[in-house]
């Protein structure tokens, strides 16, 4: 299996759904657990999809299976939650207080003459605050293809061009990167040679000197 930026993610009809943002990453076991896709025509926002309903991959697409839920059901990447503020006994005196006080304006706005007017809470603080969460699993890594590749020292080696995985469970086997910026060459990196996967980088155990001396992703795969 690969996935490669930007490849299509059709349905089992081969109905394009959108286009892969990002692969997300369980370092601890170094599986591919689930996809972002772009938002695009028939999503209007990004969107995850367990990587369990992938079927089968080409270079240019990936193809999900028969029984993955219909394109509307999939989870948005992002949410927004409300968080109350405070302990559950704050939030529960405040909104206590707040709602006199709207029962106050009701009352009041129906008096002969009132002209209307905005509730507004002189609280000290809101009941709530805005939190964005992604719906991903906590320990996982939303890893973007074009995310730098390091050297042991912090050294940039190039970019991710592609992973690698076995069939399901998806394990990462390699990634193939790109390096250079006139004369670009590609190179196919082992699992084993990752240090540390985050979201904007990967850093791997060799320094820059012995990744040079590396050789292209063609000499290896045709060998």
């Amino acid at each position: 299996m690969h996935f490669k930026e930007n490849a299509e993610v059709v349905t089992s009809e081969l109905e394009k759904i959108g286009d892969l943002d990002r692969v997300v990453v369980d370092p601890a076991t170094e599986e591919v657990t689930h996809l972002v896709v772009k938002k695009g025509f028939l999503f209007t926002k990004d969107r995850v999809i367990l990587a369990g309903y992938v079927d089968i991959t080409t270079p240019n697409k990936i193809v999900l299976k028969k029984d993955a839920p219909d394109p509307g059901e999939y989870p948005g990447f992002e949410r927004t939650d409300y968080v109350p503020m405070g302990s559950y006994e704050d939030f529960k005196d405040q909104a206590s207080r707040d709602a006199r006080k709207l029962l106050w304006y009701h009352a009041s706005v129906k008096l002969p003459g009132e002209q209307g007017r905005f509730y507004q809470s002189d609280s000290d603080k809101p009941l709530f605050y805005k939190e964005k969460r992604r719906n991903i699993p906590d320990d996982g890594v939303p890893l973007e293809e074009g995310a730098v590749v390091k050297d042991i020292t912090g050294k940039d080696l190039g970019k991710i061009q592609d992973v690698f995985t076995e069939p399901e469970p998806f394990k990462v086997t390699h990634i193939l990167m790109s390096s250079g910026t006139i004369n670009k060459t590609s190179k196919l990196i082992p699992v084993d040679w990752i240090k540390e996967i985050s979201e904007d980088f990967v850093q791997l155990y060799l320094r820059k000197e012995t990744f040079e001396n590396l050789a292209g992703a063609d000499t290896v795969i045709t060998k």
